[in-house]
């Protein structure tokens, strides 16, 4: 042990260091209320930094919520300028829709044979399928583009318009059908201005009649087949009726007036006379009465009249009043 504490003496380095650590200074009672003060300065400080920052957040979330408020409704708000300039736009291609257009003359000269031949109406027929498509095509351009939609009194008078336009107008989904029913109208319409219904000698055959109301009944129109199964049943019956008045007169012509059975042959030519008269009279007056025009039809091309929830034309117009006083 001696030796160990002698050799601690005999080394400075080692004996200094020793009595550096002895005698560490202590706090003394003065300094440890000062170091309290520090930490309490430094903890107010950061707090007053948290403060700060977390109001310069929410200032910030303020500013921003301002901004969107007045920004985010102006972004979505519609362009009533565009969307009059659009609509006038739309306007022009469809009144040529409407009065101009393969799907309007072939509405129009649908029961014209006189100067619209089978050749020429095929022509239109064609071209309304390509009108029908460019038309629906500028709906849905103007519907995307011109912000009819972003605004509820807007956007209820275009679809008003739109429904009346699906009525009178042919959508894409049955334009065949309308087609073909137009098509197969006017190909009526050429056999019976062909039809010498009014003479029994010359009436058409009851199975090439047949063939023609196929043009009706096979037309997909619900109303043109009713229409056209009636006539055949007034057709058929003006044909059974022909041929007894054509027989009768035969019978007549070749009956003596000194014959004792002329009178006899006389009362059934004559009886037969008016029963033939009177199927004509009635397949004759079915036909002009009955024969469905534009207002009736199930199927529409293009008909510029007032169906009850108002015309294709009144109710875009009442649409670009209402634009224009926005």
């Amino acid at each position: 042990m001696e030796d160990k504490e002698a050799k601690v003496k005999a080394n400075p380095t080692v004996a200094k260091a020793k009595e550096t650590k002895a005698e560490a200074p202590k706090e003394t009672s003065e300094e440890a209320p000062k170091k309290d003060e520090a930490e309490k300065k430094t903890t107010e400080s950061s707090n007053k930094t948290g403060l700060w920052i977390g109001l310069g957040i929410s200032a910030v979330v303020i500013i921003l919520g301002v901004i969107a408020a007045i920004f985010i409704p102006k972004m979505f708000k519609p362009d009533y300028k565009i969307m009059y300039d659009q609509s006038m736009e739309f306007y022009d291609e469809l009144s040529d829709f409407m009065y101009n257009s393969s799907c309007y003359k072939a509405s129009v000269n649908v029961t014209n044979v006189y100067s619209v031949s089978s050749e020429t109406y095929k022509k239109y027929i064609d071209g309304c399928k390509e009108d029908v498509d460019e038309m629906y095509g500028m709906l849905q351009q103007f519907e995307m583009n011109s912000g009819v939609m972003k605004d509820s009194e807007t956007k209820e008078l275009y679809e008003k318009f739109l429904a009346v336009f699906n009525v009178n107008a042919p959508g894409s989904e049955k334009i065949e059908t309308t087609l073909k029913a137009y098509e197969g109208m006017h190909e009526f319409k050429e056999g019976m201005d062909d039809l010498e219904y009014y003479n029994a000698e010359k009436l058409m055959s009851t199975d090439d009649f047949s063939k023609l109301v196929e043009n009706l009944t096979d037309s997909g129109s619900e109303k043109l087949k009713v229409f056209g199964e009636g006539l055949k049943q007034r057709y058929d019956a003006l044909v059974k009726a022909g041929k007894e008045y054509i027989a009768k007169q035969k019978a007549y012509n070749d009956t003596s007036f000194s014959s004792s059975n002329w009178e006899s042959v006389y009362d059934a030519y004559s009886s037969a006379h008016d029963d033939f008269y009177d199927a004509e009279e009635d397949f004759y007056n079915y036909y002009y009465d009955e024969y469905p025009d534009d207002e009736d039809l199930d199927v529409h091309l293009v008909y510029t009249g007032d169906l009850g929830d108002g015309s294709i034309m009144d109710t875009f117009d009442d649409l670009q009043r209402a634009i224009l006083k926005k």
